[in-house]
């Protein structure tokens, strides 16, 4: 029997495939690797007395027998040396039994631990009396345990795996389903799977769980150049957010301990589609004609999606090590509200024996200009290549005939900027055009190289960097002390640097989440945050002030009991004279509608207002901007029930007189994304929004970006920004004092390219010509892009590529600079999240999130 897909009420297992968060240490080469983890705490029950049981096997293969008739079966060629497995009935060292799937008695130590088998091996494990059949788990050191697909077959469970550490079978779920908790002991699943172009070149040699969100995958041999196609496949709960995909390459002969034992191929947020899936056998228990969350008995709803990316293969890779093998690891992650973050992964291996080609090319070109250190030329699939001098250049390894490459820039010289022309093409000659040519550097301003911001322990996520009219910074974030979430910041100035870490919320026994800063022209800054309320179906906001003479208040409420459907997401903007404005949405069992509240410089709160007045409709994805003089304005998506649609509406705040009458600035919308909007000191607005067209299917990704602009007291025309290629998203967008707007955004081309783009707007809104400004190779993807301006109306832009954090300065009446790797060089796990801030004469803040040693740090580089 199959126990691929069942649901909560009977056992976690039985709802989905889960994970959690993982160890950042094996983060660095195992991470999304080994281990699809799933944490929701608690305590183990007694162990029984440890046992073991161990055996030499090698490569022949071999079945070991340990305690209790567990089993693991090691099929010839899985190992390529003799090696000592254990089974031992052991607890020492795993992780602490689920609180909501207690262990079955003890968990069994399978070791060696994370051993790497280049085919999947067979675990047994017979199923305890009393014990959920389809309640079974993994997990490697350091890490939660794993949801595993499994058959049971006359009591007897079975499963395989690339990898190893500590098994159990579990009791079952012993969370209900509730109107506050419609999806209890769910967490983030996934799988991968490969194929190649062309066809032949690949062939599978072994199979884990045909299960696509198990975490079990198999095993490939390719024989010949090939691109090949790594499908991620990623399930959670349907009210799952954040969801992020990541792929690594490393070769499983380097020790986990390693320092760079990791590529980064892919890590970017991705899409899930709320899904319905039938249960097998077509029935469940529930007390009414439905489920709690709307399906039908005999039914459940996840949240699912899948990405692809291209990695190319040639006869290079045959010597990556003495067996010729590769191992891809692949991880998913996303919070449901008001939880910690979790993430699981996957596990591929391939043996590659590509024939060296007959005939082979040299790739190179030549150098011009360079007069700076560090210049770093790369092409995929070969050996990136320091450049020290002008003259003629060839990469190390040659390419077989027929094969593509691409130069590029990876890193540039000090000082100096170096473009690539006639880059990339079709080795069917040695390639000796790329020419390589540099310049001295635009602006006298650098980075001064990333450092740590917060290296506590504890999980750390990024939320927001800010700087005031006198080049004073603030980051904020979200910190994880072992118990809660707390808020965090730390303040920036120019003479004296980071400062000490400081508390802002009120470190009551609850959690504080997504925190939202913003300051006035003297450096007051004012943070606003979500808190769950008692047992977390009601939601409270609150805010708190800082003063530079005299550091962070006192926290104070700021809302109570809203729905915990609604008020998840408090924006708040700010103007020079300390005035401010806090948005958020609330759930009147309905609808969503929403909320605004005002506050006074040197006063206090007002009183809450609902500024849209719509009797039907939800309101989605609110954002605020405030004017030099008090104004206000704020955008938001509305869905429109008898068109079946959501449209784009603004209303604006004038000092005197108030909330205005909603405006409708954009129609036609089947879904509001990232609706943005920013502003000038005198009070002209611009909005950005991901548009998709009606015409589109329900499963549509965002196809195109559209803007409008307020001036002259009224909004004009959407207009067009760009093209979906097919499709774009993710946009932002900052305005200069002078009301020249910069917009940025990431476009996909539906294959292996994720690339940032950005787009340049006068002060009378005429757009520029739309400008890639990343530096991805043709295999590399880019993510989450964010833009600031500063008084002249120069930008500075942000991102995440190929696990760095990067950026690109915008000079006005000169264009967009090289982009420029502002990470730590020595950094393997992925970094993400990025912010960026920038002052009135152009220095700016970074600060991006990245796993470290025990928990994820805050990372920052100042520009100046």
């Amino acid at each position: 029997m199959s126990t691929a897909d069942q649901i909560p009420g009977t056992s976690e297992a039985a709802n989905t495939r889960v994970a959690a968060r993982l160890n950042p240490l094996l983060a660095l080469c195992l991470a999304a690797a080994t281990a699809l983890l799933l944490a929701c705490g608690g305590g183990s029950g007694p162990a029984a007395p440890a046992t073991l049981v161990n055996a030499v096997i090698g490569a022949a293969g071999g079945t070991l027998t340990g305690p209790d008739g567990v089993q693991v079966v090691i099929p010839a060629g899985a190992l390529n040396a003799d090696t000592t497995i254990g089974i031992a009935r052991s607890a020492v060292g795993a992780p602490a039994a689920l609180a909501d799937m207690p262990i079955a008695g003890s968990p069994y130590e399978l070791t060696p631990h994370n051993l790497v088998f280049n085919l999947p091996v067979t675990i047994r494990m017979p199923i305890p009396a009393g014990a959920d059949a389809s309640a079974l788990f993994m997990a490697n050191p350091g890490e939660d345990w794993q949801a595993i697909g499994a058959t049971v077959t006359s009591g007897v469970a079975e499963w395989t795996r690339n990898s190893f550490s500590w098994g159990m079978v579990g009791l079952g779920c012993t969370a209900t389903a509730t109107l506050a908790d419609l999806y209890p002991c769910s967490y983030p699943s996934g799988g991968a799977n490969a194929s190649a172009t062309p066809a032949a070149a690949i062939t599978r040699t072994a199979y884990g769980s045909l299960d696509l969100y198990s975490g079990n995958a198999g095993a490939w041999n390719i024989t010949e150049a090939a691109t090949l196609d790594m499908t991620l496949n990623y399930r959670a709960a349907a009210d799952c957010v954040n969801a992020r995909a990541k792929l690594i390459r490393w070769n499983p002969a380097v020790p986990v301990t390693a320092a760079s034992p990791a590529t980064v191929l892919f890590d970017q947020p991705v899409t899930l589609t709320p899904t319905v899936f039938s249960l097998p056998g077509g029935t469940f228990a529930c007390s009414g004609a439905t489920n709690l969350d709307g399906t039908a008995c005999g039914s459940y709803r996840k949240g699912v999606g899948s990405t692809t990316v291209a990695v190319p293969f040639s006869h290079l890779d045959s010597s990556l090590n003495a067996t010729g093998a590769h191992a891809f690891g692949y991880s998913f992650s996303c919070n449901r509200p008001g939880k910690p973050t979790h993430r699981g992964g996957d596990l591929m291996t391939f043996k590659v024996s590509i024939a060296v080609p007959s005939v082979t090319f040299n790739v190179g070109g030549s150098v011009a200009g360079l007069t700076g250190t560090g210049l770093v030329l790369a092409s995929p699939g070969l050996t990136s290549l320091p450049i020290s001098a002008n003259g003629n250049f060839a990469f190390t390894s040659p390419v077989g005939a027929g094969t593509p490459y691409s130069v590029t820039v990876l890193t540039q010289p000090l000082g100096q900027t170096c473009t690539v022309a006639n880059g990339s093409g079709t080795a069917n000659a040695n390639v000796t055009n790329v020419a390589v040519s540099c310049v001295a550097g635009s602006m006298a301003k650098a980075w001064q190289g990333a450092a740590l911001l917060e290296a506590a322990a504890g999980d750390a996520f990024i939320s927001q960097v800010i700087f005031d009219a006198n080049g004073n910074g603030m980051a904020i974030w979200n910190q994880f002390d072992g118990s809660f979430y707390r808020i965090k910041s730390r303040r920036y100035t120019p003479g004296g640097g980071w400062g000490a870490v400081l508390a802002v919320d009120n470190g009551g026994p609850a959690m504080a989440l997504n925190p939202k800063i913003a300051v006035d022209g003297t450096g007051n800054m004012m943070a606003v945050w979500l808190q769950p309320v008692g047992s977390g179906t009601t939601t409270s906001i609150w805010s708190n002030l800082y003063n530079p003479n005299s550091g962070w208040g006192t926290a104070a409420l700021l809302e109570n009991n809203l729905s915990s459907v609604g008020g998840t997401d408090p924006q708040i903007a700010m103007d020079a004279a300390g005035n401010a404005t806090v948005v958020w949405i609330v759930f009147d069992g309905s609808w969503t509608n929403l909320w605004a509240k005002r506050f006074t410089a040197g006063g206090a709160w007002g009183v809450a207002t609902q500024i849209e007045n719509f009797t039907t409709g939800g309101s989605a994805a609110a954002r605020v901007a405030m004017d030099a003089a008090g104004n206000a304005m704020v955008v938001w998506g509305q869905f429109d029930s008898v068109g079946a649609r959501t449209d784009i509406w603004a209303n604006r705040y004038a000092v005197g007189s108030g909330w205005g009458t909603p405006t409708l600035i954009e129609t036609s919308n089947l879904s509001p994304v990232s609706v943005q909007i920013a502003s000038d000191a005198a009070g002209n607005m611009v909005a950005v929004w991901e548009h998709i067209d009606p015409a589109a299917s329900a499963l549509a990704i965002p196809h195109s970006i559209y803007t409008n602009r307020f001036s002259n007291g009224s909004w004009g025309t959407a207009t067009l920004v760009r093209n979906g290629a097919p499709f774009a998203m993710q946009s932002k967008v900052a305005v200069g004092a002078n009301g020249n707007a910069m917009l940025v955004w990431l476009e996909d081309d539906g294959s292996d390219t994720t690339s940032i783009w950005a787009r340049a707007y006068t002060s009378s809104g005429v757009g520029g010509t739309p400008q890639r400004i990343d530096n991805l190779s043709a295999y590399t993807t880019g993510h989450l892009p964010q833009v600031a301006m500063d008084a002249a109306g120069n930008a500075v832009a942000v991102w995440g590529q190929g696990g760095h954090i990067w950026s690109a300065r915008y000079v006005a009446g000169t264009g967009w600079s090289a982009a420029a790797d502002i990470d730590s060089p020595g950094a393997t796990a992925s970094g993400n999240s990025p912010q960026i801030a920038v002052d009135a004469n152009g220095n700016a803040l970074a600060a991006w999130a990245r796993a470290g040693a025990a928990s994820q740090d805050i990372w920052s580089n100042v520009f100046k």
